[in-house]
């Protein structure tokens, strides 16, 4: 069972929105990682379920008579049981195994938008990450540094729209 809550209130008489939220999650091990069989592979019927619990925090303001969006945004996850993959010499046959304490994600993104035209948006945002394993260590492929760039078309009085992303990550 998972859960999850958000809330948002908008400060009366002035330009800022403040945002929330909160909630679990859970990711099954994979059939592969449960009873898979390959050469150099050993499944683990014995896995449990990652579980996962966050939270996040934000401000978001509107600038420049409404065309700009401007939201800066706190997140926080902790998350058990992670499963991960080993491969112990002497023989390197890898097997699943849920690392035994939390992995905490953690970081801020800063997202805006700006409307160019009645049918032109632009956005850009920037995420920075802290992603680290219970023993200290960073988290491999989660890079501490990502962004995006977009522009949005939209036609015949907003019931279509054409977009181009450009993904940035260090």
């Amino acid at each position: 069972t998972t859960w999850h809550a958000s809330a948002s209130y908008k400060v009366p008489g002035n330009v800022f929105r403040l945002h929330a939220s909160a909630g679990t999650g859970v990711k099954y091990p994979s059939f592969g990682d449960l009873y898979g069989f390959f050469i150099g592979f050993a499944p683990n019927p014995d896995l449990v379920p990652e579980e996962a619990i966050g939270y996040d925090l934000g401000l978001e303001t509107t600038l420049l008579a409404g065309r700009a969006v401007l939201d800066v945004t706190y997140f926080h996850t902790n998350l058990t049981n992670e499963i991960s993959l080993v491969c112990p010499a002497p023989t390197f046959i890898c097997s699943p195994i849920n690392l035994t304490g939390p992995s905490t994600r953690q970081g801020v993104e800063v997202a805006a938008r700006y409307l160019l035209t009645p049918q032109i948006t632009l956005g850009a945002s920037y995420t920075y990450l802290d992603a680290s394993e219970f023993n200290g260590n960073a988290e491999v492929r989660r890079p501490p540094h990502a962004g995006r760039f977009d522009i949005n078309y939209a036609f015949q009085q907003g019931r279509g729209a054409g977009a181009r992303k450009v993904v940035l990550v260090d």
